[in-house]
Parts: structure tokens; C-alpha cells; sequence
């Protein structure tokens, strides 16, 4: 799951500047950013709920049906082509350069990611459960 939101979230990020007008890009980030956390926190306590009332096929099938409509949501988008000749072709380990340095080099970015790096080590560990006090275990 790691390596896989590893590419999500960035493609999720870029994704939204393409959907909203350019004053309006902070906040969609910001709401992209909360309906992601909120997920986070909210998920878990209702899976537990459905776990206790319904087991953990219901809560497999829920998950389905949820990309399902995340699916048809994606498909139902309509984007702008871009032409050819307006994107600059650069080499990946160029482009992961390039953010890189970017990323280090504006301060409100960098101080940002280094939060959600001690967050992500220090917090996320909490929120994974332990196989210890899964159903099923003494």
C-alpha cells in the first residue's frame, strides 16, 4: 500500500490543478488534502463498525464498490487536451531533480514536508493496527 500511494498521491496532487481554475488552486488543494486525512481518521472507526456487525467481507465488497465509483467519477471527467508542442519533454530523474531542489529551496514547501515527515514516522504507526488486538487473535 506504501509503494502504491507512493504514486497516487502525487498523480491525485497533479491532477487537481488541471480541474479547478488557477485562484482557486489552494483551495482545492487544501480540500483535497482534508478529504484525505478525514478519510484516514474516519476510515478505520467504520471499518471497525462493519467489521463488528457484518465481518470482513462486507467491508472488502464495501471497498469495491468505492473504486467503482471513484472509476466512473474518472471517466466521467472531461479535461483539456494540451498540445504537443506546450509540454516540455524532461527526463524523470530530471524532473524528480528538479522538484527536489524546488522543494528544499522555498521554505513554506520544505518546512511543510518536513511536518508531514514526523507525522508520517512518529504518528502513522498509531493509526496501522496491531496484528495483536486484530479479531481473532488472544
Amino acid at each position: 500500500m506504501g509503494t502504491v500511494n507512493a504514486f497516487d498521491m502525487p498523480a491525485r496532487q497533479a491532477l487537481v490543478h488541471k480541474l479547478v481554475a488557477v485562484e482557486d488552486l489552494p483551495n482545492a488543494v487544501a480540500l483535497n488534502s482534508s478529504m484525505i486525512n478525514a478519510a484516514r481518521i474516519i476510515g478505520p472507526g467504520v471499518a471497525g463498525i462493519v467489521v463488528a456487525k457484518l465481518g470482513e467481507g462486507a467491508c472488502f465488497l464495501i471497498n469495491a464498490i468505492s473504486y467503482l465509483a471513484v472509476i466512473v467519477a474518472l471517466l466521467a471527467m472531461k479535461l483539456p487536451r494540451q498540445s504537443e508542442s506546450a509540454t516540455r519533454h524532461l527526463s524523470l530523474a530530471r524532473s524528480l531533480t528538479a522538484g527536489i531542489r524546488y522543494t528544499f529551496a522555498t521554505a513554506p514547501i520544505r518546512d511543510v514536508c518536513y511536518c508531514f515527515g514526523v507525522v508520517g514516522v512518529m504518528g502513522m504507526p498509531y493509526i496501522t493496527p496491531d496484528a495483536r488486538f486484530c479479531r481473532g487473535h488472544p
